[in-house]
């Protein structure tokens, strides 16, 4: 496994925490509209990453290597998501 997907894996552990809320059971509460939601979430982090590299901004807060280790994480969920769905 390359480092970056240790590395991407750690976040989403460490992340996890602050979105962990007392009687939360999954993430249904923070992807509430299934696919959509996913594919919402992974084209605003695509549309960041295009925003950093062709218009050659200068991140302020959230540079493009943290944007693809968000990538990399809202793909994992969105794969576990539908491994689930194809279980039902």
């Amino acid at each position: 496994m390359h480092s970056v997907l240790s590395e991407a894996a750690a976040l989403q552990e460490l992340k996890g925490e602050d979105y962990k809320s007392k009687g939360s059971e999954s993430k249904k509460e923070y992807f509430p509209y299934n696919d959509a939601s996913y594919l919402t979430m992974i084209h605003t982090k695509v549309k960041r990453l295009e925003s950093l590299a062709f218009e050659s901004k200068t991140a302020n807060f959230e540079s493009a290597y943290d944007s693809v280790l968000d990538l990399i994480n809202y793909a994992s969920f969105y794969g576990a998501y539908l491994k689930e769905k194809k279980k039902k």
